[in-house]
């Protein structure tokens, strides 16, 4: 569908009407098909466009004020009334998302969408700041557009480490004290401790990716080789929402030793963590679509198909098959940085005497938390 900036409306190429028509916007361009186009390759370098509705092509004319409708009959090839070219402005959402402006080979003159008439008129002013010559092509096929997101840069790893030495804190701390009395001397002891901690990780970005656009997520965060997040939703990754994932992670030690005297042991861990930390971020998006016949959509029509999706990240590259851009945010997170583990002897012990102090009771092992 063809919208005029100027008017909001829709180019209408109607069923038997002589001119080419502009009809409402509140009209649903998915099913309405007198406002759906084909962009046909016509002679040159020139195109033609061609009404769903009626079949027939539009015409430029020579002189007349008016658009016109030109019988399907015509060759567009040949037929230079009915040829086209498309012309970049200074309007439209960005560079890369221009307005465009629809010169006439035959005549010289601007499609105009004008305000208020009825039928689509040819000008010939300069369209680069002219908004009634300036026009958005709105594609009406559905589509599905999903996103990946990855390759976070948070910065230099030297800045995180500090952040991380300043914001730590203690998450848990959990310690055995083991007894060995003479007859646990040179006995392998055996046991475990630990705890588990909650992590959390919420992105917040800059940029919207778009409108029903299904989102993935995978992030490491830097200097903790544990945390690898991922986040996958079926809606659109925007600037005004917070994607938050949490996880737990288990710190569980097991310890192993041989004690070579009586004596009062501990083994133990302290576990640190991070929490609220605020980390700006840089990230590679990759997009990728399929036409509601599931064929893949070349990184040209991409282009045009999330223009429309409110996309606003900026584009770093065109590939064949694909779209990469670049997107911005803060992820704030509590997560746990630092595990310590220790065993060490911290006092002595000795046997107790039975009452009849003739017999001495050994006590192999005893644990307390």
């Amino acid at each position: 569908a063809l919208k005029s900036v100027s008017s909001n409306r829709y180019l209408d190429g109607g069923n038997n009407e002589p001119y080419a028509q502009m009809t409402t916007a509140n009209v649903d361009i998915s099913v309405h098909k007198f406002v759906q186009w084909k962009i046909v390759k016509a002679g040159g370098d020139h195109w033609a466009l061609q009404s769903v509705s009626s079949g027939r092509y539009l015409d430029g004319g020579f002189t007349e004020l008016n658009a016109q409708m030109t019988t399907a009959e015509v060759d567009p090839a040949t037929h230079k009334f009915v040829q086209w070219d498309f012309i970049k402005t200074n309007g439209g959402k960005s560079e890369d998302y221009p307005n465009i402006a629809l010169k006439s080979v035959s005549s010289g003159k601007y499609l105009d969408g004008g305000k208020t008439e009825f039928y689509a008129q040819m000008t010939d002013y300069d369209p680069t700041n002219y908004i009634y010559e300036q026009w958005i092509i709105v594609p009406v096929d559905q589509y599905k557009i999903t996103a990946a997101i990855s390759d976070f840069d948070f910065g230099e790893e030297e800045t995180i480490q500090e952040m991380f030495e300043q914001n730590k804190q203690v998450a848990f701390y959990d310690k055995q004290t083991i007894y060995v009395f003479e007859g646990g001397v040179g006995l392998t002891k055996q046991g475990s401790y630990g705890q588990s901690v909650e992590e959390s990780y919420s992105f917040g970005f800059s940029q919207s990716i778009g409108i029903g656009i299904s989102a993935t997520l995978s992030a490491s965060i830097p200097l903790v080789g544990s945390a690898e997040v991922s986040v996958s939703t079926d809606f659109e990754f925007s600037s005004n929402q917070q994607h938050t994932t949490t996880k737990t992670k288990d710190f569980e030690q097991s310890y192993e030793f041989e004690p070579q005297e009586t004596g009062k042991y501990e083994v133990g861990m302290t576990v640190y963590e991070d929490t609220d930390v605020k980390l700006p971020f840089k990230s590679k998006v990759i997009i990728k679509g399929t036409d509601k016949e599931g064929n893949t959509l070349s990184g040209k029509q991409l282009q045009g198909v999330i223009y429309l999706k409110e996309f606003n990240c900026v584009i770093k590259d065109i590939h064949e098959d694909s779209i990469e851009a670049e997107i911005t945010g803060t992820m704030k997170a509590s997560f746990s940085v630092e595990a310590e583990t220790y065993a060490k002897k911290i006092g002595d012990i000795q046997a107790k005497a039975t009452n009849s102090g003739n017999r001495r009771r050994l006590i192999d092992l005893k644990l307390q938390n």
